[in-house]
């Protein structure tokens, strides 16, 4: 019960705020309601639980955004997936998922999942988005909003899982 609160929570805090509290750690909207100056018994209980508010909301996030409830099962061991993902150059079968096809079928990327020295050399056009190989960096990064990926230990991917953010979330347009 608890998790399916986080989960409805999360949907909620998704759809009326950022990806995560703006400076200063409070969420907009609600933290101005509740006085934490003062330090009356009575404000102190108000103060702990708007922090167990928060990190419900927290957790929530997380779940929303990594956990994949164990469909890897069904998605690398029953379809493989991650086999036609990676491709047979790197371990898979076919030509691979590149990034460009990947984001053609309407896969986003997090671009705050991304190094700035990745995201400059995206801008730049530094980065071949028709190699898919990025799309093994990506995934390695957790940069693929929705889709996670487990490594084999020989390098290649053992698995893929799916997110509820797959979908279920809505981005901003990067412009490269």
């Amino acid at each position: 019960m608890l998790l399916a609160a986080a989960g409805m929570l999360a949907v909620a805090a998704i759809a009326n705020t950022s990806a995560g509290p703006p400076a200063g750690g409070r969420e907009p909207g609600i933290s101005q309601s509740v006085d934490t100056s003062a330090s009356t018994d009575g404000t102190r209980h108000q103060r702990q639980e708007w922090g167990a508010t928060l990190a419900m909301l927290e957790r929530g996030r997380r779940i929303f955004r990594f956990d994949t409830f164990g469909d890897e099962a069904f998605w690398g061991g029953t379809l493989r997936l991650h086999e036609a993902i990676e491709g047979a150059r790197f371990g898979g079968v076919g030509p691979g998922l590149t990034p460009a096809a990947a984001l053609g079928v309407g896969l986003k990327v997090d671009a705050d999942a991304l190094s700035p020295a990745t995201l400059d050399a995206i801008r730049r056009g530094r980065v071949n988005l028709n190699d898919p190989a990025v799309t093994l960096a990506l995934l390695e990064a957790n940069a693929v909003v929705g889709v996670s990926a487990r490594r084999a230990r020989d390098g290649g991917l053992q698995s893929v899982g799916i997110q509820c953010a797959l979908c279920h979330s809505t981005t901003t347009a990067f412009s490269a």
